[in-house]
């Protein structure tokens, strides 16, 4: 077993698997109650980054971000694969410029920057990207659950200051669009630019 997706999609357990050292990664989806394997899926030899789920079920579409230091070819670059949970397919494979943490709710797939405070939202039916929105500035770079409960992301601002001061946002991940930003936290959508986002 290895790193990566888990969890539950329509009854089923779906799980990263990860043989051994220089073999393929890939997911699995099973059927708990008889073993039979729905299908399986091999994503490459690099091991792909967890995600965090809000209660364990998975929604169709999951985005897998692939890590490795080096390839027989030079550094590998950094891509974003998402996947149809449904069909074990591979919806699109999509080169980005900067490091992604996936998390889910059971209804869409999102991605929170490792390198600069952006959001991303997945079109919970067909994959594509549906909407990016840049925080700044903010100290996360990685979303825990409790960040993203009842449909909304809370994303706290640098420094300090009293209630009214301190700086924060909240987004709708439902409708994908900024409720509220205050103190010095600003949020704009940056969607135009697709999955290669400016600094």
């Amino acid at each position: 077993m290895g790193w990566g997706p888990s969890g539950a999609r329509g009854g089923d357990v779906v799980v990263a698997v990860a043989p051994g050292e220089g073999l393929e990664v890939g997911l699995v989806r099973v059927d708990p109650s008889s073993g039979v394997v729905r299908w399986k899926l091999t994503l490459g030899q690099w091991l792909f980054d967890d995600f965090t789920s809000a209660d364990g079920r998975l929604p169709r579409q999951v985005a897998v971000v692939p890590f490795g230091s080096q390839t027989e070819h030079g550094p590998m670059p950094h891509e974003v694969v998402v996947v149809d949970l449904d069909a074990g397919a591979i919806t699109s494979r999509n080169r980005v410029d900067s490091g992604w943490s996936p998390f889910v709710t059971p209804e869409g797939a999102y991605l929170l920057s490792t390198s600069r405070p952006t959001v991303l939202a997945l079109d919970p039916a067909t994959g594509a990207l549906a909407s990016a929105s840049s925080v700044r500035p903010t100290s996360r770079n990685e979303a825990r659950v409790e960040d993203f409960r009842f449909g909304r992301l809370w994303l706290m601002g640098m420094g300090w200051g009293g209630p009214s001061e301190l700086g924060r946002a909240v987004i709708d991940l439902d409708h994908s669009k900024p409720l509220y930003a205050n103190g010095e936290v600003e949020v704009q959508d940056v969607s135009d630019r697709g999955w290669q986002l400016a600094p």
